[in-house]
């Protein structure tokens, strides 16, 4: 038979347990978090643009977030689609 102290300390410690597990989750959901929405935001501003001439519906040329201009030889995988002149 469990004496009232003795249940009134599992019964604490059971709930100090169940405050870190509840703790480490959330740290460990926010960090996953963290890192999928920097991920999502790097990847965003890398997206490099593609210029399209609205006459002729030609690639011009590849711009790319550093500044480098290529021609439309390789388009990348993904791409921002911009018309120009």
């Amino acid at each position: 038979m469990m004496t009232y102290e003795q249940w009134e300390k599992k019964n604490r410690e059971q709930r100090i347990f169940k405050k870190v597990l509840n703790a480490v989750f959330m740290t460990v959901l926010v960090l996953a978090l963290l890192v999928i929405s920097t991920v999502a935001l790097c990847r965003a501003l890398d997206t490099p643009e593609v210029e399209f001439s609205w006459s002729t519906k030609q690639c011009m040329r590849v711009v790319y977030m550093n500044g480098r201009i290529t021609d439309c030889s390789v388009l990348p995988d993904r791409y921002d689609h911009v018309w120009v002149k």
